[in-house]
């Protein structure tokens, strides 16, 4: 999606993409033919390497910052557990997830919270 949006560039397939993470930079780990973690520092490299793009980790990056690095153009991949949850609800149990881009945010003004759009 990344790729895409800034035009002008070859974009390989998502199983030419897949195969480059996993044999080249060890994106994701295998164990007994499933795959058991995706890594953030090695997804940076490999945006880095691969595609000429700056790319960093950062753990911990709070709502407000989050939605400044989104408004001033930055490209978010984010980690997200598969049990999603509302606000108040309980955390979830495990920290793993999968990788989901925040390409936007927004701001409620019947209650004037704020928000941020992942695909």
């Amino acid at each position: 999606m990344i790729l895409r949006s800034l035009g002008d560039r070859h974009v390989p397939s998502l199983e030419e993409m897949y195969e480059r993470a996993m044999q080249a930079h060890e994106v994701y780990r295998v164990q007994d033919n499933s795959v058991v973690g995706a890594y953030h520092k090695a997804l940076a490299h490999y945006i880095h390497d691969e595609f000429a793009l700056p790319a960093q980790t950062e753990r911990g990056l709070t709502l407000p910052k989050l939605m400044t690095l989104v408004r001033d153009g930055t490209f978010i991949i984010a980690s997200v557990s598969a049990k999603i949850r509302e606000l108040d609800g309980p955390a979830p149990a495990t920290k793993n997830g999968h990788f989901v881009l925040i390409y936007g945010t927004y701001h409620h003004a019947h209650d004037g919270n704020q928000a941020i759009i992942l695909h």
